[in-house]
């Protein structure tokens, strides 16, 4: 995965999922973390829905 194709706000994101890997001792990243990070980013709150229709 290449994060350099990603937002900043995504690489934001996958770093903090890191951070809480290691502070909890856990030798992966799972989607848990990426969930948590994601929540706890402010910055995609403020981020403009898209709703499709079918």
């Amino acid at each position: 995965m290449d994060l350099n194709k990603m937002t900043e706000s995504l690489q934001n994101a996958f770093i903090s999922a890191q951070t809480l890997a290691v502070q909890h001792n856990h030798q992966e990243v799972y989607d848990a973390h990426l969930l948590l990070a994601l929540l706890e980013h402010e910055a995609i709150w403020r981020q403009p829905c898209l709703l499709v229709s079918d």
